[in-house]
């Protein structure tokens, strides 16, 4: 290793006769982590010190720079009452950093339902329930003294689709259908039927069940067989 700004050598006389040299690191980065030993050698030889490991660098001594996002937010489609977060990841810890949180201009604030962690990598912004106010576009601000970095992403939150069930009558008139079909199959029209997605659409199933439904009609009078199928 070459000297440097940030690598100074410091060769120190303890006694007559013997000295130690130190080497010094400024500014301690990430990329000073490693091993590190010493080897000193004259006319007479050399001596090679114990091998050092550098593994961890205390926080006060990290060189503050920039924060940066290796993860940011994306845009996402929500389904109403489920959960979901919004997470950026800083691409070096810093547990100095300060996170912000904005929905639109506003400043978004912790509740029962929303909220916030970060452990220095990972910033966080949980919703344990999706609801439709929640549509907005979503900001998250990472600052600390050196500068700061922003990530934008859209929300849209969608109705929870609701399956309601037939009633009696709408039961039966599919079941006509499924009648006229069976009893007009010689005829071809049973064959048409694949072709006309608007009745598979009406009579709410696919055209694996329908293939069923028209085998069991033509082989059983029993209608609560059919009835079963078609009642969601």
């Amino acid at each position: 290793m070459r000297e440097s700004q940030r690598h100074v050598y410091r060769v120190e006389q303890t006694k007559e006769g013997e000295f130690a040299v130190k080497l010094e690191i400024n500014e301690v980065m990430e990329t000073d982590k490693g091993s590190y030993k010493l080897i000193a050698s004259n006319e007479k030889g050399e001596a090679i010190s114990q091998v050092v490991q550098l593994v961890d660098i205390p926080e006060e001594e990290r060189k503050s720079t920039v924060p940066e996002l290796v993860k940011t937010l994306s845009d996402q489609t929500v389904v109403e009452l489920k959960p979901f977060e919004l997470h950026v990841t800083l691409k070096q810890n810093d547990r100095k950093c300060k996170i912000e949180w904005f929905k639109g201009s506003i400043l978004v604030r912790e509740t029962k339902e929303i909220t916030t962690t970060f452990d220095g990598t990972n910033a966080r912004l949980t919703f344990s329930t999706a609801r439709q106010e929640h549509s907005s576009t979503y900001r998250v601000v990472v600052i600390n003294e050196t500068g700061k970095v922003e990530s934008t992403c859209k929300i849209t939150v969608v109705k929870k689709l609701v399956k309601k069930k037939d009633t009696q009558q709408e039961t039966e008139e599919k079941i006509k259908v499924i009648k006229f079909f069976v009893v007009n199959r010689e005829v071809g029209t049973y064959g048409i039927l694949y072709s006309c997605t608007g009745i598979l659409d009406y009579l709410n199933i696919s055209r694996t069940s329908l293939t069923i439904l028209l085998i069991l009609y033509g082989r059983t009078t029993n209608l609560k067989i059919i009835r079963s199928f078609l009642i969601i």
